[in-house]
């Protein structure tokens, strides 16, 4: 089945699109072979990072909902340029996955009217890609885990535990996140281009110390996730402040920031993944498996290289998965499972009290419903 999957993470650089073609493998029920047909990421237009940066922090509803229909029709033209530029037929697009764009996410429990309530927004309308495309699109991924006790995230273990028949699956918490931030800081650039400045800095034991003392969020046990609303703009000014009381150059903070990501990523293997590994006897040959904007920071890499001394650190490519377009496939997987009546979450990383069917399922205007056998069957035109 041809699926295309549409994601805007927290770089907020563009829309990465991805079509791939999922494969069952014969005798299998979750056994899929990924073969990537198109992949791509498509800018946002010139100062739309920022005004998305500040719908996050304080934007208005009016905002938030016209900011909605503008992200469905640029995720919308992703979609249509994906799809020419891979020379494949509309027609042999069954449905598309699209995650959106995070600009809240709220998964601590707050006490509403005598209701326990935990939310989280992603923008980027999904009728209106069903209707700018033609194409049946399910979207809106997150809340139906939360709904089931869940935190929404993180939703890419589902596609971890298809291609390597596992659910364990810990990321780098404020990640590249905070690298971006220091960054457009210091250099007004979006990213540290190969890790180059960290690799020309020095990291700073004491701020290193200061970040993970401090971070509650680090100790917490999973099922936790997180992002722009504890690793934003407060964080940064936080962490500016030290490296300015311990007199830090720009090169020694990025420097600094970068090496947390690697703690990071060890220390929550160490504390939540080793246990289980040694508990069950489990002495098999370790591979650490790394995608997206990380794989190519050479100082992330290095410093998972110094604290994974046992393990091969590879790319998902080495598995068939593009590392740069893991989270586009993973929500046409999403997407493709709610079509198979599948359920598509996993709840050991959500915390979620079963599995469920994330994701809501937006028709185009030619399409038609009708009930076979009690099951509901959506028929093309």
């Amino acid at each position: 089945m041809i699926c295309l999957g549409l994601i805007s993470g927290t770089s907020l650089d563009g829309v990465d699109a991805c079509i791939v073609d999922i494969i069952t493998e014969e005798g299998s029920t979750f056994l899929y072979r990924f073969e990537t047909i198109g992949l791509a990421t498509y800018p946002f237009p010139e100062g739309l990072k920022e005004k998305l940066l500040q719908i996050s922090s304080s934007g208005s509803v009016q905002e938030v909902c016209m900011y909605n229909v503008l992200l469905g029709k640029l995720f919308a033209e992703a979609a249509k340029r994906i799809i020419e530029e891979s020379k494949v037929d509309p027609e042999a697009v069954a449905v598309i996955g699209s995650h959106g764009q995070t600009v809240y996410h709220q998964p601590d429990i707050a006490k509403l009217y005598g209701h326990s309530v935990s939310s989280t927004l992603q923008i980027g309308d999904p009728s209106t890609i069903a209707n700018e495309t033609g194409i049946l699109t399910i979207g809106d991924f997150r809340l139906a885990d939360m709904s089931l006790g869940g935190q929404g995230a993180p939703l890419v273990p589902y596609l971890d535990r298809i291609i390597l028949q596992s659910c364990s699956r810990r990321e780098g918490e404020g990640g590249n996140m905070i690298i971006d931030s220091l960054m457009e800081h210091f250099y007004k650039q979006p990213f540290d281009n190969n890790g180059d400045v960290a690799l020309s800095g020095t990291p700073s034991r004491e701020l290193l110390e200061f970040l993970v003392e401090s971070d509650g969020f680090l100790k917490l046990s999973p099922p936790k996730s997180t992002g722009r609303e504890r690793y934003g703009t407060d964080y940064v000014k936080r962490l500016l402040s030290k490296a300015e009381i311990l007199n830090l150059n720009p090169p020694d903070i990025v420097a600094t920031a970068t090496e947390l990501t690697a703690h990071c990523v060890y220390s929550s293997y160490k504390s939540f993944v080793h246990p289980l590994l040694v508990s069950s006897g489990d002495e098999t040959e370790r591979k650490l498996y790394v995608s997206g904007g990380g794989l190519r920071n050479r100082a992330i890499l290095n410093g998972l290289k110094r604290r994974f001394q046992k393990f091969e650190v590879l790319s998902t490519s080495r598995i068939g998965i593009d590392p740069d377009g893991k989270e586009a496939i993973c929500f046409a997987l999403l997407a493709h499972e709610v079509l198979n009546h599948k359920h598509n979450n996993v709840p050991e990383a959500t915390g979620a009290a079963k599995p469920a069917f994330l994701g809501k399922v937006c028709l185009p205007p030619d399409y038609s419903l009708k009930l076979v056998d009690s099951v509901v069957c959506i028929k093309r035109p």
